[in-house]
């Protein structure tokens, strides 16, 4: 469903090209690039150490797919666990079970979450859990700690007691937002001069989609990101791009399709001598690079894994919305009244109407990940293929490369948008050959042992 032609959203600036020097922007990348690596002489060993313990964690996600499989690795952990640890989550579960008698649900949800963080195969906490959330009026998640109940003490009087009230609720496959908390995750760190900044993303998982979206964002499914990675901090700027474009020679051709709002509403209409250098508004340097397609993003991370030996590519579509929802199950990350747009994301209501287009990266409030813009500003490309629909989906953060590959998702909304198109969840497509002034995109690098 290709959605990116009309939508009633903000004016363009003149074109004005206000590109800096390439020169001096190398020069002051070269300098910053050398203080970080001197301030930083341990960096490949943190780095292989998060990603040692973010695999370790990420495996543990993944054999948590079934309630049998999370029940094991609850066993395993409390197995490992220290007497220390042991014994505070005791005084835990017996503070919370009083506080449960004393009708304090709140706050015996607390003790129970706090004791079950250092016992999590204590089968009776996990009842007693499952009880407070009840009067907590969060049957998803009692119904979880019911199951998990039988599955981890199936002999036990609560195991019974589990099994009835979980067959009372209703069926669900969901599960809650889960990061994993992985010592080293958010770090950043840029692997030359002129390449992007990057951010470290723990494991985890998360439901993909909106049940109440477009019929493509349908149906919602769970996916777990079993390995780390990590993501650009931005999405690409027109300078880190220009780099690019002069070590390679790659083709900057025009042919841009670019946006012109009228008294009926915006369209985008081709554009013969607009390109990236020339967008149809004023840049800098710090702005996100546009006027690009998917082929160009493609060719883009090509030269970075050249460059630097390291394995450079694009999100999966899984991937993008995992680290745009960065633990939130909102539509946007910063929650669900469009107002937290304001202080987040730049979008028609304050960059399109009356703005210049795109803004510098980095200029609004990064997410829980630390990355900026992953709503508005520009559009993302990812990965993906084109498939109308999460029937048949992969459920493990992979690129969906079977379809349409002709056409191509890109994600997060941009300056000209409303804020329903910057959701999380939303999913545009267009041709690997499209080039427009509101879509760019963002790298990822794969974290090798």
């Amino acid at each position: 469903m290709v959605l990116l032609c009309w939508l009633l959203a903000g004016a363009v600036a003149p074109a004005v090209d206000a590109q800096e020097n390439l020169g001096a922007w190398m020069a002051e990348r070269r300098e910053s690039y050398a203080k970080w690596t001197a301030a930083n002489p341990d960096h490949e060993a943190r780095l292989a150490a998060f990603v040692r313990a973010a695999r370790e964690v990420g495996a543990g996600l993944l054999s948590e797919s079934s309630p049998a499989g999370m029940a094991a690795s609850l066993k395993a952990r409390s197995a490992s666990a220290s007497q220390t640890d042991l014994e505070t989550a005791r005084q835990m579960f017996f503070q919370g079970v009083q506080l449960f008698q004393e009708g304090v649900f709140e706050a015996a949800r607390k003790r129970f979450d706090q004791g079950l963080e250092k016992d999590p195969g204590n089968g009776q906490a996990h009842y007693f859990l499952a009880e407070t959330l009840m009067r907590l009026k969060d049957a998803h998640g009692a119904k979880r700690h019911y199951e998990l109940t039988a599955l981890l003490d199936p002999l036990s009087v609560e195991a019974a007691k589990a099994e009835v009230a979980a067959a009372k609720l209703p069926t669900t496959t969901l599960v809650q937002p889960v990061v994993a908390k992985v010592p080293g995750a958010g770090y950043a760190f840029r692997d030359c001069a002129e390449c992007p900044e990057m951010v470290t993303i723990p494991p985890g998982r998360f439901n993909m989609g909106a049940g109440d979206g477009y019929e493509n964002e349908k149906p919602v499914h769970k996916v777990t990101i079993g390995q780390p990675f990590a993501v650009g901090k931005f999405e690409v700027t027109r300078g880190e791009y220009a780099a690019f474009v002069a070590a390679t020679g790659h083709s900057t051709a025009g042919d841009c399709d670019t946006y012109t709002r009228g008294r009926s509403g915006g369209r985008y209409e081709m554009n013969d001598a607009a390109s990236w250098r020339d967008p149809g508004f004023a840049q800098t340097d710090r702005d996100p690079v546009t006027c690009v397609s998917w082929d160009d993003a493609k060719a883009y991370v090509a030269w970075l894994s050249k460059k630097t030996g390291k394995e450079y590519r694009l999100l999966s579509e899984a991937e993008w919305e995992y680290v745009a929802r960065a633990g939130t199950s909102t539509a946007w990350w910063c929650g669900g009244a469009e107002a937290c747009l304001d202080g987040t994301a730049w979008y028609s209501s304050n960059s399109g109407r009356g703005g210049r287009g795109t803004q510098p990266v980095g200029s609004k409030t990064a997410n829980p990940f630390g990355l900026y813009d992953i709503h508005g500003n520009v559009w993302e490309w990812v990965e993906d293929c084109w498939n109308d629909g999460y029937s048949g989906a992969l459920a493990k953060g992979e690129a969906w490369t079977s379809g349409d590959c002709s056409h191509r998702f890109f994600r997060g909304g941009s300056w000209n948008y409303e804020p329903g198109f910057l959701r999380s969840a939303i999913r545009l497509v267009n041709s690997t050959t499209l080039r427009n002034n509101s879509s760019g995109f963002r790298v990822s690098r794969t974290l090798l042992p």
